[in-house]
C-alpha cells in the first residue's frame, strides 16, 4: 500500500465522523429554534396579498393565497394587525332567499400539500377599526396566527379591486 493510499484511508473515517457531527449540530440547532412549529412555518407560504382602501376608524378586507407544502394540515386560527383594532376571519355567504352577508369563522383549514385562496366574495380577512387611512399604494401589515406553524407576517399592498 502506498503512503498516499494510507493517508486517504486514514482520513476518510475522520471526515465522515466530522460531517456526521456537523449535520447533527445543524439538526439540533434547528430543533432548538422552534421544534415542529419551525418546520411547519417554513412550509407555509403566502402570495398575492392585497387589501382594499379604507378610512381611519373604518373597515377593509384583505385577501391572499396560503399554500402549505408540509405533509400535515394546519389551521389559520386568527389574524392581527398593528394597523387595526381587530382582524376577523370571515366568509361571504348567500342564504336560500338570495341574501348575502358575512359570517365569522373560527378557523381556516390549510390542507397538507394544498392551498386556500382568500378572495372577494368568499373567505377573507375582515380588518376593523383602522388606525390609519389605507390608500392605494400603501401597505397593510398583517400577522397570521396558525395552529401549528405559529405566526407568519404579511405585507399586503393596498389597491383598488
Amino acid at each position: 500500500m502506498s503512503t498516499h493510499a494510507f493517508r486517504t484511508l486514514s482520513f476518510r473515517p475522520v471526515r465522515t465522523v466530522l460531517a456526521a457531527l456537523a449535520a447533527l449540530a445543524v439538526v439540533a440547532t434547528l430543533a432548538g429554534c422552534g421544534g415542529a412549529g419551525a418546520t411547519a412555518s417554513a412550509a407555509l407560504t403566502t402570495s398575492g396579498a392585497w387589501a382594499r382602501p379604507g378610512p381611519v376608524g373604518g373597515e377593509t378586507a384583505a385577501y391572499l393565497v396560503i399554500a402549505n407544502a408540509a405533509g400535515t394540515a394546519d389551521t389559520l386560527i386568527s389574524a392581527t394587525s398593528p394597523d387595526a383594532d381587530s382582524v376577523g376571519l370571515h366568509q361571504t355567504m348567500t342564504d336560500a332567499s338570495g341574501m348575502t352577508g358575512m359570517q365569522p369563522m373560527t378557523g381556516i383549514d390549510i390542507p397538507a400539500g394544498g392551498s386556500v385562496t382568500l378572495e372577494p366574495g368568499g373567505t377573507h380577512l375582515m380588518v376593523m377599526g383602522l388606525a390609519k387611512d389605507l390608500a392605494a399604494g400603501g401597505t397593510l401589515d398583517l400577522e397570521l396566527h396558525f395552529k401549528n406553524a405559529g405566526t407568519v407576517t404579511v405585507k399586503a399592498p393596498v389597491k383598488q379591486p
